[in-house]
């Protein structure tokens, strides 16, 4: 090339072929480069997540990256850290739930999928047990009539240790997931439709070695027609906080 022309923003910020900018604010910038050499020219363009120092501190490790292919429907919904300090992604590729596991600097190590439902499933929150196994929750619908899952997976192996369904009210939802350090079992936290249409608190407890149901509580809240739902829940010790 013999002429280049950078803009930053879709605003001309140089004319070099080395190009140092140093940006006013911090947040999201495109920086784009068209190079040419009178017969013809080329251009390529950069998203940019520009971080801003705090006192004498620095940003390094901070990035933004886009992972995906651009005519695909993707969605992330949940990221769990891995002991190795890698992050898992869950979420969904059009009709299937995906796995995805980057490193620190965010590069994409794999990606699996799954099909676990015959509707669009996805998957919802993650964790990582106290044995380094991976749990997952989802479903197949994000707000209507629903099967909702829950799978056991050793990520490293690429094995599929349980998978539970729980089709059955099909308006219920699991929205939190905890482990109990007791038994190790899972605890799943949400709401399910009672026969007078409203939404009651559940409280689901799954063997954490086969997926079986150890233990499942419904409360009512109020009286008839009352609303409730277990949004947030902790564990302290061996007390749950809900």
């Amino acid at each position: 090339a013999t002429s280049y022309n950078w803009k930053v923003n879709g605003m001309t910020a140089g004319s070099a072929n080395n190009f140092s900018y140093t940006f006013p604010n911090p947040g999201l910038n495109t920086v784009c480069l068209t190079a040419g050499n009178g017969l013809c020219s080329a251009t390529f363009c950069q998203n940019l997540f520009v971080f801003q120092a705090v006192g004498s501190g620095e940003c390094e490790g901070s990035y933004l990256k886009i992972i995906g292919e651009a005519n695909e429907i993707e969605t992330a919904y949940c990221i769990a850290a891995t002991p190795d300090g890698n992050l898992i992604l869950g979420g969904s590729n059009s009709t299937n739930s995906i796995l995805a596991m980057i490193n620190p600097a965010g590069d994409l190590l794999w990606q699996r999928s799954f099909d676990l439902t015959p509707g669009n499933d996805f998957i919802y929150a993650l964790m990582i047990d106290s044995d380094g196994m991976l749990v997952a929750n989802g479903r197949d619908q994000l707000n209507t009539n629903t099967i909702n899952f829950t799978f056991r997976y050793d990520y490293q192996n690429n094995t599929m240790l349980w998978t539970r369904y729980m089709p059955d009210p099909s308006y219920s939802r699991s929205e939190v997931m905890l482990q109990k350090p007791s038994s190790g079992n899972i605890v799943l936290l949400g709401f399910v439709q009672s026969p007078n249409t409203s939404l009651d608190n559940t409280y689901i407890e799954l063997d954490k070695n086969t997926g079986a149901l150890v233990n499942l509580k419904i409360f009512d809240s109020g009286t008839g027609g009352t609303t409730d739902a277990f949004w947030g829940g902790k564990m302290l010790g061996n007390e749950m906080y809900l």
